[in-house]
């Protein structure tokens, strides 16, 4: 049951969070005002069912003459959504003008553990270890595929225009009640430039306050793999003008996507240098890198292969600790071909992205905008999977 309001100031439930096996801090958020200054108290109780079995009380000296003093407590308990109550305790004078407004709760996981016993923190990055999931089909519900696998993906992916914040929203609530951690990817309702100004930014309000309220961790990125789609400095802006708005809620992970080709081998004006988002956070860097081993491109086959651990992981991983950023392939896959050549690819390089310090491994298994057969439609290729999934972590549920 959700934390409920006393009569005194209106009280926001907080937003759930992922399931733990270990306590809940809820964090109390709020400002009093009164005309003069004065030292009150809030008073939060704790119930389980309908009984108190908890009172916290918190001293606050008010500034008076009408001025805001903002105050936080903290309330740990071993429920995860008990019911609370707030009021404010104020001397007995009366003219006095006490109010209790702005009042908003909060809670997150004290202590959260995925599956190989590594902590992950409430936007959901894993202190270490990398999650192992999919794209699958056209934002295809995989719960009949992970039961042919014998266990649930750790993270998936899924793509969405801007018209589609609903689907995205029950797709995701869906995933983490299944014990995946969904990493959305949306297009945007207007230009880059636009978006950069402004224009969009109810959208992406009403959007991530939904989000927000979400029982789980979410990462979120706009318009991935944007090379040759627009003014990229356009792009560039727009993810700035985004970050803070996304990482306004504390489950959210802002992620930015790209390439990894362009940045690293291609044209100078997509170089991580002069395209990354700067003076904001970003959460994750995804990566969209692929096996070209047997991919057929005007008419010849690629017979060399991708071998991403030191064409790629090696250049990402100093980069990314340059940058305080977190990173992971946000796709990719390897040919029919390549897995009766190598079928054991997925593993290695999983654990080669692990070695590096990468966090998601996000294999794109469908049919869909695909230059060459990437999806694991093979016994090989399904046996690779197998293999590789025992070992990655998964969210708790």
């Amino acid at each position: 049951m959700a934390p409920q309001p006393a009569a005194t100031g209106a009280v926001d439930p907080p937003e759930p969070v992922a399931k733990s096996d270990t306590r809940t801090m809820h964090v109390l958020r709020a400002a009093v005002t009164a005309r003069r200054p004065a030292t009150v108290r809030l008073v939060v109780r704790v119930f389980k069912r309908d009984r108190v079995v908890r009172t916290v009380r918190h001293s606050v000296r008010v500034a008076g003459d009408g001025r805001t003093t903002r105050t936080r407590m903290a309330i740990r308990t071993t429920r995860r959504s008990p019911k609370l109550t707030v009021r404010l305790v104020t001397p007995s004078r009366l003219g006095d003008g006490f109010r209790l407004h702005r009042v908003r709760w909060y809670h997150r996981a004290a202590r959260s553990r995925l599956s190989n016993g590594c902590r992950y923190g409430r936007r959901g990055l894993p202190a270490c270890g990398a999650y192992l999931g999919q794209t699958y089909g056209s934002n295809t519900n995989p719960a009949a595929l992970e039961d042919k696998y014998g266990r649930r993906l750790g993270i998936r992916r899924t793509f969405y225009r801007a018209d589609q914040v609903s689907s995205a929203l029950t797709t995701a609530r869906g995933d983490l009640a299944h014990g995946r951690l969904p990493w959305v990817s949306f297009k945007l309702p207007t230009s880059w430039a636009r978006v950069a100004d402004g224009a969009a930014d109810e959208w992406a309000r009403g959007l991530t306050k939904r989000f927000g309220r979400l029982d789980g961790p979410v990462w979120l990125a706009f318009h991935h793999e944007p090379e040759g789609d627009g003014p990229i400095q356009d792009w560039r802006r727009m993810q700035e003008h985004l970050a803070p708005i996304v990482r306004r809620q504390d489950n959210l992970a802002f992620t930015v996507i790209v390439t990894g080709w362009h940045q690293f081998y291609g044209d100078d004006e997509y170089r991580l240098e002069n395209i990354w988002p700067s003076g904001v956070v970003v959460d994750v860097a995804g990566f969209d890198i692929y096996n070209q081993l047997g991919v057929v491109k005007d008419g010849e086959t690629n017979t060399k292969g991708t071998d991403l651990a030191p064409d790629y992981f090696a250049k990402i991983a100093p980069w990314a600790r340059r940058q305080g950023v977190a990173w992971g392939l946000s796709e990719t896959g390897f040919t029919h071909a390549a897995a009766r050549v190598d079928p054991h690819w997925i593993r290695r390089t999983h654990r080669q992205l692990v070695n590096a310090g990468g966090v998601a491994f996000t294999y794109f298994n469908t049919t869909l905008h695909s230059i060459a057969p990437w999806d694991l439609s093979t016994p090989v290729k399904r046996a690779g999977w197998r293999e590789a999934q025992h070992a990655a972590p998964l969210l708790p549920r």
